[in-house]
Formats: structure tokens, sequence, C-alpha cells
């Protein structure tokens, strides 16, 4: 006895996995990647410490956005410079201070 063949119908549709990654991050998930408080990294970004937000929408009555995002590749390679600098604390960094 032969086993059928394993058939695909040419009719259905075919799902593909890809996921795809906003260039923006929201401010939840800016503070998921950095675990700082919203109000010190806007402080941070008005004082160019980090990457300061694209105002999405309209601009409320107060002056502010009614919605900002920032840039993906902007957060990520300030992350990266915080990485490559010295570290202050811990051994390596007590052998240098020394």
């Amino acid at each position: 006895m032969t086993t059928p063949a394993l058939r695909l119908d040419a009719h259905e549709p075919q799902h593909s996995s890809v996921t795809l990654i906003s260039p923006f991050m929201s401010a939840n998930e800016v503070r998921q990647v950095v675990p700082i408080a919203l109000s010190t990294l806007l402080v941070w970004a008005a004082a160019g410490k980090f990457p300061a937000p694209l105002a999405m929408g309209h601009i409320r009555a107060n002056g502010r956005a009614a919605k900002c995002m920032w840039v993906r590749t902007e957060v990520m390679e300030w992350v990266e410079a915080q990485l490559a600098k010295p570290r202050l604390l811990g051994p390596k960094a007590q052998a240098v201070q020394a």
C-alpha cells in the first residue's frame, strides 16, 4: 500500500512568520531598554544627553505633542555608546584609579 503524497492546495494563502519592527519606539519601549523615569529621559533629551523624541500627531494647547516617539536606531546607538564608556565602579575601575 502506498502512502498518499502531501499536497498543498494552491488556493490556500501561505502565511509568513516575518515580524516587522517599527523604526520608532514608544516611551514604554524606551523604558524597557533604558530603565530610567520618563521625566528624567525628557530632561536628558532637552540637555542633549539622550536622543530627543519626535512629535507625532497634533500639538496640544500647552505646546506639547499628543504623542512622542523615539527613533529606535538613535536609542540603540546611545545604549551602545553607554556600554563603551569606562566603568566608574567595580574592580576594573578601582585598578585604573589606583
